[in-house]
């Protein structure tokens, strides 16, 4: 009996469990915790301040209705005007204030009002498709330009941080930039080295077109035999020369300065590498180092080397750059061994050092090395400034490829004026604006098989000097 009465209250017990599960899973339902977000700005913000910056054209009706409007930031979407960004991601990037502002808007900060010695730029995209920018100057202010137009939000609930804005003199103002100034930030040309192959030949072909604007307008695009290189000695001309011995077909480099020196031979005006049975094309064109992929009968390799010692000795890897560039070299040829499944094969790395050069792809430099069984890049490395001196793009790569899909390379001005594609079969020249990729000015077109192999950017004055270089040049 005793027995009895233990089972009963075991299984009453039971029942009384699983009805309360029933009914606590029935009125109170699984609570899901929602994924937060630790956003870089959030809330809503107001136009409280205006300034026109140079001789923007933009009019006092559009600054009217800028004045007052709001940006919201949360994280389902970003919303200004009428302007909606839906699934926003945001890029923090903190940035020296005085070098920001004369780059991207051509003015200095102090004329602005700006004291901060850095700012964040916050860039706002959805799915790689650019939406804008804005600049937080604090935790209350942050600024939007937009054609010459800087606008000044500050962020609902706060005090208005007056630190800044009174520092803006008057109200509402129209800032002037100096005319050598706005030289130097509305002029920009790109020296632009081309290489294809020559059928006729079996070698390949050089030469450099001159791509310049002032003031938003887009010249015509002149052009010149070979790669017009400009260094701090002057001007160079670098060529190739195939050259057909008995029993020997080679291809031979040189460079000469475009002004001869009239006090020094001939032969010292010139710098020649002249090696037997070798076949050489040029990867890359830097201001004081050149890129070759070379061939022999048996050999295939990489070559840099100084343009003032073309028959010299090659460039090693770990002098051109940093003491652990060695290493990473190294590690770069191990790992594609792995990936191609040729791990623990006798495959040499003697000489890899001097076996490297420089290439192009998406809309930038990037280093690759040979070995045996193949080429491979260069892990963590990119040309440093004594290689490749500037090679910013923007947009970025994604957001150029997204509106125009042929593109396989691009280049940037970097006044952020115009910015330079390359397809398959044309380069095609776009203007560039506070939004991205404007209207399209002109379009080149290019070789069959032809790419490029030197960038070389001036801006300001340096523009009228570099136009006389294609005078009667065609």
């Amino acid at each position: 009996m005793k027995k009895l009465s233990i089972l009963v209250v075991i299984l009453l017990a039971a029942l009384i469990l699983g009805v309360y599960k029933n009914i606590n899973s029935s009125l109170n339902p699984h609570i899901a915790l929602r994924k937060t977000i630790d956003l870089p700005i959030k809330g809503t913000w107001t136009a409280s301040r205006y300034l026109v910056i140079g001789d923007s054209d933009v009019s006092q009706d559009e600054i009217s209705k800028s004045i007052n409007k709001k940006i919201s930031f949360n994280g389902n979407e970003v919303k200004y005007y009428n302007l909606i960004c839906k699934d926003p991601e945001f890029k923090v990037k903190v940035v020296d204030s005085e070098k920001y502002f004369k780059k991207n808007f051509k003015v200095e900060p102090d004329l602005l009002g700006i004291d901060e010695k850095q700012v964040k730029v916050i860039t706002v995209s959805s799915h790689n498709n650019f939406f804008d920018d804005f600049i937080q100057i604090n935790n209350d202010v942050i600024m939007k330009f937009s054609d010459g137009l800087a606008l000044f939000f500050t962020r609902d609930g706060s005090s208005n941080n007056k630190t800044v804005l009174n520092n803006i003199r008057g109200k509402d103002f129209r800032v002037e930039v100096p005319k050598n100034q706005r030289d130097i930030t509305s002029k920009s040309g790109l020296l632009l080295g081309l290489k294809s192959k020559n059928l006729y030949t079996g070698g390949y072909d050089y030469r450099t077109l001159w791509i310049s604007s002032s003031y938003n307008q887009i010249h015509h695009i002149e052009q010149r035999k070979n790669i017009i290189v400009p260094r701090k000695s002057g001007f160079w001309e670098i060529g190739v020369n195939k050259k057909y011995d008995e029993n020997d077909e080679r291809d031979i480099i040189w460079g000469s300065p475009l002004i001869k020196d009239n006090s020094k031979s001939n032969k010292s005006n010139v710098v020649v590498r002249d090696i037997e049975n070798t076949s050489s094309e040029i990867m890359f064109v830097g201001n004081e180092y050149i890129s070759l992929d070379n061939s022999e009968v048996k050999n295939r390799y990489f070559s840099v080397l100084p343009i003032d010692n073309l028959d010299g000795n090659k460039v090693d890897f770990s002098k051109a750059f940093d003491k652990r560039s060695g290493e990473m070299l190294r590690l770069s040829a191990e790992v594609y061994i792995k990936r191609i499944g040729k791990s623990g094969r006798n495959i040499t790395l003697n000489n890899i050092g001097t076996n490297w050069g420089v290439a192009r792809r998406s809309g930038r430099w990037i280093l690759r090395g040979r070995i045996s069984c193949g080429d491979f890049d260069i892990l963590y490395a990119e040309p440093n400034k004594e290689i490749a001196t500037y090679d910013d793009l923007y947009p970025s790569f994604d957001v150029v490829k997204n509106k125009i899909p042929d593109v396989l390379d691009a280049y940037t001005s970097p006044n952020r004026d115009f910015i330079v594609i390359l397809t398959k079969n044309d380069i095609k020249v776009f203007s560039l604006n506070d939004r991205g990729i404007g209207k399209l000015q002109t379009v080149f077109k290019l070789k069959n098989g032809e790419t490029s192999v030197m960038a070389q950017w001036a801006v300001g004055n340096y523009i009228n000097a570099w136009d006389k270089l294609f005078e009667n040049k065609n």
